[in-house]
């Protein structure tokens, strides 16, 4: 029996069985209760619960909180029969048995994936996750931040897919709610708005259908500075020209092709990046979750990957992109088009005991044809060569097909210890979480790495990188101390033959912020010298062309980044922004910072660049706007405090900023 019901979705909304609303003071309360129930069952330990909602505090201020707030929800739920949170020695979970939870239905639905699964998934979504919900734990709204565009990419995917079947089977009047739905997600989808043409002229209501085109340029121009693409403006042309209703309501033949995402591929690109072969290395899958199994997979794309973005001659697109089709049925084409690739490459891998059963497929992105395939089926010996061969094979086949010749070197050579190849895959699995306790568990295991294969740079390379992350996301209590860290390892690494250039980025972060400007630059482009598609080599080379005084190259350097990284992180929004502020491309800048925003709604260098820019071009209203955000989100920021963290290289620059947001009416 269901003694709870959880509404997660446009805010937060707790009742009992009898549908009586269940009030629960504080905020803390009802955002632990959540966060319980996003994996109803799964068991948190109290230090997991602390590290996530209280990291800000000391261990004992803390866990009086955490008691305080556990007392709080015993209180609001002590009538609840049964009881829904299980409290065991140092863990603490939600009983499935207990709660009905819209987010878990939504998500059951759409594994389902029937229409009518979709549709009443959809009704679940009334809007993003926990909707105007605030904590000012930096932790809690990373997680929060992840799992809304989890869960909004969800409601994405089944929205189109309906979609495609309503227009299928000619529900038009449904998929026009449909359309009207996802565009309150997502206002840029084109294919809704073409829907919603379709639906309008064939009603006759060709000014309706007018409309909903000028909408959709505006939106597109104003979020992105781009026109909508050759779909939208042929179906526009056909309806303007007053072609039958039944014509301007019927999709072209490449239209159908391109329907969901395709126009949305290639927004971000650079000119001779374009020019060069493209290629997304797609999660391998498995034919169950078992970790050992989804480890061996990761591992062995990782292998292909990082051989393939030392090849200076190709576009490789970064794992933080590849790694949103996990899990996912997408047809080539979609995929090729959303990322802005020629090529994609799949894997699956299954193994069973010593034995490993590999396939890889090499797929035009156009065609959707496969260019060629092989399966491997492999002893998996003590020293896991196999591996090897494999990764050699395939990286050989794509540098043959691709780039004419041009070797490529496998980096997974340098790990001849199978413990340590093992402890490698483990740490690699973890790392990729971007999660503060998945990169703790990644350095052990990378620690584990440089013990037992203290010839290889791998180990002390990645033992860096998650320092550095500590740091850079502030997963620790002393930054410094991580820089510090990070900077050890590093070293270490960069004394050892036949260093990737991993370690050189930290390096340059490094010496950015000790303001030693020439280092910084040197070691950053040997960075991308010897990574040229690298998702992180590229946007810290970006980042220090800016600080370095240099903006018009970071501009062009973002925009590669952007290219190779098409899902990246707010911050690349951020330098390309502050950037272009620093050129005088307002228009550009303040794109690349509400878009910034978009995906970090808490950014506060996001704001600080608009600001700029609203002083620059006389928008007074919006900047006062954008100061009383700030004043609002971080109450004790001052521009004092903000200067000391800024690594300019000319002081000039720095104080001419200083005096305009002074001005603005920030706090000095």
């Amino acid at each position: 029996m269901k003694s709870l019901c959880l509404k997660l979705f446009g805010g937060f909304h707790a009742c009992d069985a009898a549908e009586q609303e269940i009030t629960i003071a504080g905020t803390k309360s009802a955002l632990l209760l959540a966060y319980l129930a996003l994996k109803p069952g799964k068991a948190y330990s109290r230090e997991q619960l602390i590290g996530l909602f209280w990291s800000d505090r000391g261990d004992s201020q803390a866990r009086g909180s955490l008691r305080q707030t556990l007392w709080l929800l015993g209180k609001a739920l002590k009538k609840t029969e049964p009881y829904p949170l299980v409290v065991e020695g140092n863990t603490i979970a939600l009983d499935p048995d207990a709660v009905e939870i819209d987010t878990s239905r939504f998500v059951g639905l759409i594994a389902k994936g029937a229409p009518d699964d979709l549709s009443s998934a959809m009704e679940l979504y009334r809007g993003e996750l926990l909707q105007g919900v605030r904590v000012r734990d930096p932790t809690f709204e990373d997680c929060l931040r992840s799992e809304r565009s989890r869960f909004e990419e969800l409601a994405i995917n089944a929205c189109t897919t309906l979609l495609d079947h309503q227009l299928m089977v000619e529900k038009n009047d449904e998929a026009a709610v449909t359309a009207k739905k996802l565009l309150e997600i997502d206002p840029l989808q084109e294919v809704a708005h073409r829907t919603l043409m379709r639906q309008y002229a064939t009603k006759g209501q060709v000014g309706l259908a007018i409309k909903q085109y000028e909408t959709c340029r505006e939106i597109l121009q104003r979020e992105l500075r781009i026109n909508p693409g050759p779909e939208t403006e042929r179906l526009f042309d056909r309806i303007r020209l007053g072609h039958s209703a039944k014509e301007a309501s019927v999709a072209s033949p490449d239209e159908t092709v391109r329907e969901h995402h395709g126009d949305m591929g290639n927004r971000r690109t650079t000119q001779h990046l374009d020019s060069l072969p493209s290629i997304a290395t797609l999660p391998f899958r498995t034919p169950t979750a078992d970790p050992e199994q989804v480890i061996l997979a990761d591992g062995l794309r990782m292998d292909i990957q990082y051989a393939l973005v030392k090849i200076a001659s190709m576009v490789v697109v970064g794992t933080s992109t590849t790694n949103t089709y996990r899990n996912k049925d997408v047809m080539p084409q979609q995929a090729a088009a959303e990322m802005g690739v020629r090529y994609l490459l799949e894997g699956f891998v299954q193994k069973s005991g010593s034995r490993a059963r590999i396939t890889a497929s090499l797929i035009d992105g156009l065609s959707g044809q496969v260019m060629w395939t092989e399966q491997y089926n492999r002893v998996l010996d003590d020293t896991l060569e196999v591996q090897d061969q494999i990764s050699e094979k395939i990286v050989t086949a794509l540098d043959v097909k691709l780039v004419s010749g041009e070797h490529a070197r496998v980096w997974r050579k340098t790990l001849k210890n199978q413990k340590a190849r093992e402890h490698f895959y483990r740490g690699i699995h973890e790392y990729m979480k971007r999660q503060r306790e998945a990169n703790l568990v990644a350095r052990e295991n990378f620690e584990q790495v440089a013990l037992l294969a203290p010839e290889s740079y791998l180990g002390p390379t990645m033992v860096a990188f998650t320092h550095w992350w500590d740091a850079f996301h502030r997963w620790t209590t002393s930054p410094a101390r991580s820089i510090e860290r990070a900077e050890q390892w590093a070293e270490r690494a960069l004394a050892m033959e036949d260093c990737d250039g991993q370690a050189h980025t930290v390096m340059a972060h490094i010496h950015l912020l000790r303001r030693e400007h020439d280092s910084a630059l040197e070691l950053a482009q040997q960075a991308v010298a010897l990574r040229p598609s690298c998702m992180d080599a590229n946007p810290h080379l970006g980042n220090i062309l800016f600080y370095c005084g240099r903006p018009g190259d970071a501009v062009d350097r973002m925009r590669q980044a952007m290219r190779l990284t098409p899902i990246h992180g707010s911050w690349f929004d951020v330098v390309l922004a502050a950037a272009c502020k620093e050129i005088g491309q307002w228009d550009e800048a303040t794109t690349a910072a509400k878009q910034a925003l978009r995906n970090e709604p808490d950014d506060l260098d996001a704001r600080l660049v608009l600001i700029e820019v609203c002083r620059a071009t006389g928008d007074e209203d919006l900047a006062r706007e954008l100061v009383n955000e700030i004043s609002a989100l971080w109450p004790e920021f001052s521009l004092k405090e903000w200067s000391k963290m800024q690594p300019y290289r000319d002081p000039a620059v720095l104080k001419r900023i200083v005096s305009t947001l002074g001005t603005a009416g920030l706090a000095p």
